[in-house]
């Protein structure tokens, strides 16, 4: 399954060239604290595997470095 989100900002935004630790606090603050805390600590278990939900892409949109 794919979800894709798309958030805009009205200013101007900075983000490190490393920004998926940054994205995904993001996401974390903007969920429940209790499914935050499944998602960071436990995940989704298959068999002896654990999938913890986030995977990024390249952010798109205008950007400089």
């Amino acid at each position: 399954m794919r979800i894709t989100l798309e958030f805009g900002c009205e200013k101007r935004l900075s983000l490190p060239i490393q920004y998926n630790y940054t994205v995904q606090g993001f996401l974390y603050a903007n969920i429940t604290p209790e499914l935050g805390e499944f998602l960071h600590d436990q995940g989704f278990m298959f068999e002896k595997r654990s999938f913890k939900m986030f995977t990024f892409s390249r952010l798109q949109g205008r950007y400089e470095l």
